[in-house]
């Protein structure tokens, strides 16, 4: 696979990432690396149960039946996030959207793992994270990023 390719779920073995009972966080909207959380769905049970916080969503990766090995948690059952509500497969975390970060610090969000979705590096060998700048990017500082899907460069302060 080239930089200027993103890979399909198929391709992806987040059992060399993903432990069982880890908690993964990623971008809300656009920024929900759909390879990624294709391939969480796809290997779920492999996985041994994980834990996700979902932002709020507009895709149609999950559904309640995904619950059987995965604990959805989020602020609300906002967007597609409002089947799993309904289907009480939803644990909803009561709090503002820019309360986010400080949860994750504190550990009332726990995170292990951090899909994103970057750019090819620039010529100082920076990503962008694309127009997501979200509760995301403090948290994914940690460790070199995966690629997942390559977003056009946009300039932001929102870069690893």
């Amino acid at each position: 696979m080239t930089p200027q390719q993103s890979a399909s779920s198929a391709e992806i073995d987040l059992s060399r990432f993903v432990r069982p009972g880890d908690r993964i966080l990623w971008g809300e909207g656009a920024g929900e690396p759909r390879s990624l959380t294709g391939a969480l769905v796809e290997q779920r049970a492999q996985l041994g149960g994980v834990e996700v916080f979902l932002g709020v969503s507009f895709s149609e990766t999950f559904c309640s039946g995904h619950a059987d090995h995965i604990r959805f948690r989020a602020l609300g059952g906002y967007g597609t996030n409002a089947r799993l509500s309904h289907h009480g497969a939803l644990e909803i975390v009561p709090s503002h959207l820019s309360s986010v970060p400080r949860l994750i610090t504190d550990g009332r969000i726990g995170v292990d793992v951090v899909f994103v979705q970057v750019s090819p590096p620039d010529a100082r060998g920076r990503h962008s994270l694309g127009v997501v700048a979200d509760y995301v990017r403090p948290r994914s500082m940690s460790g070199p990023p995966e690629r997942e899907a390559i977003p056009k460069w946009t300039q932001a302060r929102s870069q690893l």
